[in-house]
């Protein structure tokens, strides 16, 4: 079934079931304008995302035909679509609002119950632009989306390679890797979620930002034991603390 097709129907069934969508006759064509048209939502309160300009102010002055009161929320300035949507008789709410923000859409939503005491509709059209190639994104740019897209990812710490754990001239292999691997997942789950474990053989060179090294001390019997069922022998902490790229100092050594 179509787009058009599955509109039509869906807006039948609605109809059909009382929701406040008015029956589309089948010799008639269906456009965007409408299907806006079809659909009624009296004293209903709306949220739309992304509404100063394009897709979202025009989801806001669909909604508002429609009937629906509009609560509009936008990073930058929704003041020509709030007035768009009271040019129609309804009531409007201008926010704005990053929605890469948790708590700033609970209190967007929070907001629209204290101001109409319900919420029916969520339009989310909020997006992230960014012109060029995406390997050009910057770091900010990928948690930014990321964000956006509810990603667990979003705030993760940067973590390089594996294979950075592994001195160089040393083999890297799948063994290597998977013991630095199950030791940083160890020491993890103490509570270290920030760190670097060092391949030297049968010693963990353990990194962790300066102001967690006394913590690593504090728990030194928990650390080496976690180490330890690891498969390392010694453990060791770097009091230098975590530093990216440290086993490049080696390419100096003259050894």
């Amino acid at each position: 079934m179509d787009l058009i097709s599955l509109l039509r129907e869906q807006a039948r069934q609605t109809a059909e079931a009382g929701g406040g969508v008015s029956d589309i006759p089948a010799e008639e064509p269906v456009t965007a304008i409408g299907v806006a048209e079809a659909f009624t939502l009296p004293d209903r309160v709306a949220v739309v995302t992304g509404a100063g300009g394009g897709i979202g102010a025009r989801a806001a002055a669909v909604l508002a035909a429609a009937g629906a009161d509009v609560v509009v929320a936008d990073v930058g300035d929704c003041s020509e679509t709030a007035a768009a949507v009271e040019a129609t008789g309804r009531r409007c709410v201008d926010l704005t609002v990053d929605v890469t923000d948790r708590a700033a859409v609970d209190g967007l939503a929070e907001r629209a119950m204290a101001e109409f005491g319900r919420l029916d509709v969520w339009a989310n059209v909020a997006g992230i632009i960014r012109h060029g190639p995406m390997l050009e994104m910057s770091e900010d740019d990928v948690r930014a989306v990321s964000r956006l897209l509810g990603l667990r990812t979003a705030d993760k710490p940067a973590a390089a390679c594996l294979a950075s754990r592994i001195p160089y001239g040393t083999s890297v292999t799948v063994d290597l890797l998977s013991t630095v691997e199950r030791a940083e997942a160890a020491l993890k789950r103490l509570g270290f979620d920030d760190l670097r474990v060092r391949h030297h053989g049968d010693t963990a060179r353990i990194e962790v930002p300066l102001d967690r090294l006394a913590d690593v001390v504090d728990r030194r019997g928990e650390v080496v034991e976690a180490v330890a069922a690891c498969g390392f022998r010694y453990a060791t902490l770097d009091l230098e603390g975590l530093r990216s790229g440290n086993l490049n100092a080696a390419l100096g050594d003259p050894a």
